[in-house]
Order: C-alpha cells, then structure tokens, then sequence
C-alpha cells in the first residue's frame, strides 16, 4: 500500500473516531421548536388586567385565535432553517438561514412573496425564546419548546 493511501486511510479513521464527539453548537441546536401557547395566553393574560376594554376585547380575540393556531420553527444543522404557521386551515411557510453564538440566535427568514425578516432571541437548551420584531403588537417574546425527535 502506498504512503498516500495509508494516510488517507488514518485520515478518514480520525474523522471517524474524533468527529462524532465534536458536534458543532449549531449541530446540537437542531431541530423542531413549537411555540409554547401557553406561554404566549400567559402573556396576554397579564397585559389584559391593565388594558382598557377595548383592548380586553381584541386580547379575547387573539387568546381564540391562539388556541387554533400553530407555530414551528425547524433549525437545521447546515444553517438553514424553515417556519410554518398555521391559522384557521391556511397555512405558511418561509425559509432561510440562522446562526448560533453563544446563546444568542438570528433567525432571517423570507416569506413566499420574498420579503425578508430577521428576528433575534436567545437559544438555552431546548428553549428558543425569541423578541418579536419593534414594529409587532406583542405583549413579550415568543417562547418555542424542541419536540422531541422519535
């Protein structure tokens, strides 16, 4: 066996043996994250003791419109990442990218007509906690949970 042939060989065993270990932040961070409606209703709830009625009525509205909605984002390992919102049998999907440093994630994602968005937030664990953009009504950060993979 030649020389070259011997050090692709121990090469490859390296990235056999060492690799799996040195999964990246990103690699680990992978996967489907639902939102937590429950935390959102939790939310909402507390900004309604002190809103007018008005306000009290749309919020009733919106807790509704909670319970029928759905919300994931899936973020994959090689920086690309897909949402998916569900509401009143429609729904949407965006893709695009994310990145990971530290705990603090950047999520840019475009819709189907194209237009563009990022949105930061925080990746502890297996929560996603995200800050709705300055221009939403919103009554505090998302809060996405990882379902487990089966």
């Amino acid at each position: 066996m030649s020389r070259f042939h011997i050090s692709i060989s121990a090469i490859a065993l390296l990235c056999l043996v060492v690799l799996p270990g040195c999964d990246s932040a990103e690699s680990k961070s992978a996967g489907n994250y639902m939102l937590d409606k429950e935390h959102m209703k939790s939310q909402v709830e507390a900004e309604m003791a002190s809103a007018s009625e008005a306000d009290k009525a749309a919020m009733q509205m919106a807790l509704q419109m909670l319970d029928s909605m759905s919300m994931s984002i899936e973020l994959n390992a090689d920086g690309s990442a897909r949402s998916t919102v569900s509401l009143a049998g429609e729904s949407q999907t965006s893709s695009g990218t994310w990145t990971l440093s530290g705990k603090n994630v950047s999520i840019t994602m475009t819709d189907p007509e194209g237009n563009a968005e990022t949105i930061t937030g925080t990746l502890d664990g297996e929560v996603l906690e995200l800050s709705p953009p300055a221009d939403a009504d919103m009554p505090g950060n998302m809060v996405f949970r990882k379902r487990a993979t089966s």
